[in-house]
């Protein structure tokens, strides 16, 4: 279960002597009394801009400090069940005075309690892969993150590889600057034209749509024309109000005449594959009520004889690619209750009618958990006490080490 229970690091509010919130650093060390836990009365701003009232830990250390205040909270449903910090006086500690401080009774746990820290989230959490392979998984694992009560859904994460055969034009192409980057810029440099004959072709034929047209600039330089075209950038998992760059670029060099054979027939390609960021080029779009819209994101091209060299470098198995062919990756988000099988026969289908083939595929499955579970509910209803809210779980496109931690 991934949760939240405290959101800010490294600085948080503390009321002064006169009762304001002002921003003071991290407390540091506390010496405590055998069986006693110094914890101060702090006021931390969620996302949402709610003041919140943590108790949390002196000791804590406070690079990544609300991770382990996360056990910390005031009382509440999950303490009385589990045991915690038994609650006390609220003592207003004066700025600049951490040590004063109230010492409460600390209740035992009735289980050990393990604290964890990843790294390499949602890239391949293989320090989490590794942990529960050599050490186990605990019985029960909570990952603390995030401005909402439980992420009680991840949707599915496939990585899937493209290689498409080009011409001249197309041949040597790069695009894009992340698998997981909706590229917010993208150019190609064009040979054996002029500037006038690009800019006919792009600006004045009216083969090419005017918010295509806006988005495109041109310019003659020493090796030939360059179009650039500019998109709005941002995460895959997240892409409304984004603009693939490298859709606009391909959606413009498919109308404007200037490609032929190979070269015509991957842009096309391309620009029907990322017309939009939910797959429906592809036709792979799906959506539920519990997960959401499944995403896709075309955000990187390179060489396919580069593709190859960083396969061999990461030890990945993959066909023999071609120095006349590009390498798309697409970067999806699936939902829930959606066969990524199913996804990848559609794109192998897509790929093989555009003279194309998959090279490679990353599947993690979605990480699910009914919204009726008891742990989801107990969870909720604790962040809610807190808060004073009425927050529901979330489901989201993101990965996290709950994805690879049993019963997590």
């Amino acid at each position: 279960i991934h949760s939240p229970m405290t959101m800010r690091k490294n600085r948080s509010f503390l009321p002064d002597k006169n009762g304001d919130r002002g921003i003071v650093p991290p407390v540091g060390p506390i010496a405590a009394e055998d069986g006693k836990f110094p914890v101060i009365q702090r006021f931390q701003p969620c996302h949402h801009g709610i003041p919140l009232p943590v108790a949390v830990g002196a000791a804590v250390i406070q690079g990544n400090g609300d991770n382990t205040a996360g056990l910390q909270q005031p009382q509440s449903r999950l303490q009385r069940r589990y045991g915690g910090i038994r609650p006390g006086k609220d003592r207003r500690v004066p700025a600049g005075k951490p040590s004063e401080v109230e010492h409460h009774t600390v209740h035992r746990f009735r289980h050990r309690v393990r604290i964890l820290f990843g790294g390499s989230e949602e890239i391949a959490l293989n320090d989490i892969k590794w942990f529960v392979a050599n050490i186990g998984a605990p019985y029960q694992a909570i990952v603390i993150d995030g401005p909402f009560p439980v992420n009680n859904i991840q949707k599915g994460l496939l990585d899937v590889d493209v290689e498409l055969p080009v011409g001249p034009q197309l041949r040597g192409w790069h695009a894009g600057t992340a698998t997981n980057t909706v590229p917010g810029a993208a150019a190609i440099t064009l040979t054996g034209v002029d500037e006038s004959t690009v800019r006919q072709a792009f600006c004045q034929s009216g083969n090419i749509a005017p918010d295509i047209a806006e988005r495109l600039h041109i310019n003659a330089t020493a090796q030939g024309v360059t179009i650039e075209a500019t998109g709005v950038a941002g995460h895959a998992c997240q892409p409304s109000g984004t603009v693939n760059a490298i859709a606009v670029l391909t959606t413009a060099l498919a109308r404007s005449g200037l490609l032929e054979g190979r070269d015509l027939t991957a842009a096309q390609a391309i620009a029907q594959w990322t017309k939009d960021s939910y797959g429906t080029g592809l036709g792979i779009d799906c959506e539920n009520a519990e997960s959401g819209p499944t995403t896709a994101n075309g955000g990187l091209i390179i060489p396919a004889n580069e593709f190859a060299e960083a396969d061999k470098v990461l030890g990945a198995v993959s066909g023999e690619t071609s120095e006349d062919a590009i390498v798309l990756h697409f970067d999806i988000r699936y939902a829930v209750g959606q066969a990524h099988e199913q996804i990848i026969e559609r794109i192998q289908a897509q790929a093989e009618a555009a003279g194309g083939r998959i090279v490679d595929i990353l599947n993690d499955d979605p990480y699910y958990v009914q919204a009726d579970d008891p742990r989801v509910q107990l969870l909720t209803a604790t962040y809610n006490d807190v808060l004073g809210c009425e927050a529901r779980p979330v489901a989201v496109g993101d990965g996290t080490h709950a994805r690879f931690i049993p019963r997590a």
